[in-house]
């Protein structure tokens, strides 16, 4: 069974590959367009307001208690920090 699996994924990545792509790019697309982006309007803030902490542009009083927590995630504030 694993085997013809691996065989169908194999024929649909070389003879089909422009027939894949395709079909990737329109469910993401439709999942984009159905995708409100983010659960709560403050992921967004608190984000932002993290990278802009490291940037020296917000006070560390300022911030919300989940810093002094240190419960969030480090990746989305640095990739903020990086593109701002």
């Amino acid at each position: 069974m694993l085997n013809y699996i691996l065989e169908a994924c194999n024929y649909i990545v070389n003879k089909k590959l422009i027939y894949f792509i395709l079909f990737i790019t329109i469910i993401y697309c439709f999942t984009a367009y159905n995708s409100s982006g983010f659960h709560q309007p403050d992921e967004h803030f608190q984000i932002i307001e993290f990278a802009n902490y490291k940037l020296g542009n917000t006070k560390p009083q300022d911030l919300s208690w989940e810093f002094k927590a240190e419960i969030r995630p480090t990746i989305q504030p640095a990739l903020t920090y990086l593109i701002i």
